[in-house]
C-alpha cells in the first residue's frame, strides 16, 4: 500500500508540474491546454449541539486544480485532483488546516463532436442538482453527488428552435477501487469490492440519466428530472433505484437585481444513502431542498430550507431539517467573500453553526 500511495504521490505532482508549463512549450496548432485553480478557504464554528462532543471549529480550504488538454478531431484529456481535509475533526477539537489530502477526482477521455460528447475514466456522473444558493445551500444535497464513480457516460443536446433547449445525459459506472481511489499527504485507503455498499458493483451495473430542458418561453429557467439506479454491493440485498425532479429560475427583476431559486426533490427506494448507502428493502428517503439568491450589483443574500425523510421498516420515521442564511460580496478581480449561519435536525440531533467562507478562481 505504501508504494502505491507514492506512485500516486508522483503521478499527482507529475500531473500539476505539466499543468504549470508554459503553454508554447505544450502545444501546437492541433493541442490546447487549459488550467483552473478554484480555491476556498473556509471557517466553520459549531457553537450549540445537542451532543457537546458535535462543538468545536474547523478552518480548512478546498482547491480543486483543473487541466483539460484538448487533441486533435475532438478528443481531450481532463484531469482534475480535490485537495481538502479527509479525516473529521476530534471531539470538541478547534482545528487549524489539518488532515488535508490530494486525490484524483476525474480523469478521462473526452471526445466531442456537436451535438455529441462521450467520455470514458474517472468522473462525476449526472444525476440530481446538488447546489443549492448559500455556503451551507447543499447540506443535504451534497449527499447524492455520484462522486469519483468510473465507467462511461455521454450527453446529446436536442434544441427544437422556438420551443425549448434540451439536454440528456446519461452514464455507467462503478466506484473507484483503483489507485486513484487513494490520497497522498494524508492516507485514504482505497475501496475494496468486499467493502460492500451501494453502487460499488463487480461492472458497470449502475447508471444515471438526467434530461435538461429550457423552455423558450421562460428564459432563465432549467427544469431537470433525474434517474439512477445502483447496484447492490456485497453483502447488501437490494438495489437502489432513485428519481430527482427539480428546477432552477434566473430572473433581472430590476437593473441590476438578480433573483435566482431553486428547488429540487429526490426519492430513493430500497437504499438510505447514496455513496456509503445502507441497503435496506421496503425504506424510502425523500429530500427536498428549497433556496433563492438574491444579488444586488456586488452584493447577495441567500436563504435555503432542506426537509429530509427516512422511513426504514424496522426503525421509526426520521424527519431531519435545516436552515441556512448567507450574505457576501463578489470582488471585480474574481474573489469572493461570505459569511452564514446554518441550523441542522438531524436524527433528533440540533447544532448550529457559522462560518466564513473566502473564494478565489485562478486560470491559465
Amino acid at each position: 500500500m505504501k508504494t502505491s500511495r507514492m506512485a500516486l504521490a508522483a503521478a499527482l505532482g507529475s500531473a500539476m508540474g505539466a499543468a504549470c508549463l508554459p503553454v508554447s512549450a505544450m502545444a501546437n496548432d492541433d493541442v490546447t491546454v487549459s488550467f483552473a485553480v478554484p480555491i476556498e478557504v473556509q471557517y466553520d464554528n459549531t457553537y450549540s449541539a445537542t451532543d457537546p462532543d458535535a462543538e468545536g471549529s474547523d478552518l480548512y480550504t478546498t482547491i480543486e486544480p483543473e487541466l483539460v488538454i484538448g487533441l486533435p478531431h475532438g478528443f481531450s484529456v481532463e484531469a482534475g485532483v480535490t485537495f481538502e481535509p479527509l479525516r473529521d475533526r476530534d471531539p470538541r477539537e478547534h482545528r487549524a488546516f489539518k488532515s488535508h489530502g490530494a486525490y484524483v477526482n476525474t480523469l478521462q477521455l473526452v471526445w466531442e463532436s456537436d451535438p455529441v460528447t462521450l467520455n470514458a475514466g474517472k468522473f462525476t456522473p449526472s444525476f440530481a442538482f446538488d447546489e443549492a444558493p448559500g455556503m451551507f445551500g447543499d447540506t443535504f444535497m451534497g449527499e447524492y453527488e455520484l462522486v469519483e464513480r468510473v465507467g462511461f457516460g455521454g450527453a446529446v443536446a436536442l434544441p427544437i428552435e422556438g420551443v425549448a433547449d434540451i439536454a440528456v445525459t446519461a452514464s455507467l459506472f462503478t466506484r473507484d477501487r483503483s489507485v486513484l481511489g487513494e490520497a497522498a499527504f494524508t492516507s485514504r485507503e482505497r475501496l475494496e469490492f468486499s467493502d460492500g455498499t451501494v453502487g460499488n458493483t463487480e461492472g458497470l451495473e449502475n447508471g444515471a440519466v438526467a434530461v435538461d430542458i429550457s423552455p423558450a418561453a421562460i428564459p432563465g429557467l432549467l427544469v431537470r428530472g433525474s434517474y439512477l439506479h445502483q447496484g447492490k454491493g456485497e453483502g447488501d440485498t437490494a438495489d437502489q433505484d432513485a428519481w430527482g425532479l427539480g428546477a432552477t429560475y434566473e430572473i433581472e427583476v430590476a437593473e441590476g437585481v438578480v433573483v435566482s431559486p431553486l428547488v429540487d426533490w429526490v426519492h430513493s427506494s430500497d437504499t438510505i444513502g447514496f455513496t456509503d448507502g445502507v441497503s435496506t428493502p421496503g425504506a424510502r428517503s425523500d429530500t427536498v431542498t428549497a433556496g433563492v439568491q438574491v444579488a444586488v450589483g456586488p452584493y447577495f443574500g441567500t436563504l435555503t430550507h432542506g426537509m429530509r425523510s427516512i422511513k426504514d421498516p424496522a426503525a421509526p420515521t426520521q424527519r431531519d431539517r435545516f436552515t441556512q442564511v448567507s450574505a457576501g460580496y463578489a470582488f471585480d478581480f474574481g474573489l469572493g467573500l461570505e459569511a452564514g449561519w446554518v441550523r441542522v435536525k438531524e436524527a433528533n440531533e440540533t447544532s448550529s453553526t457559522v462560518g466564513v467562507l473566502a473564494t478565489y478562481g485562478l486560470e491559465f
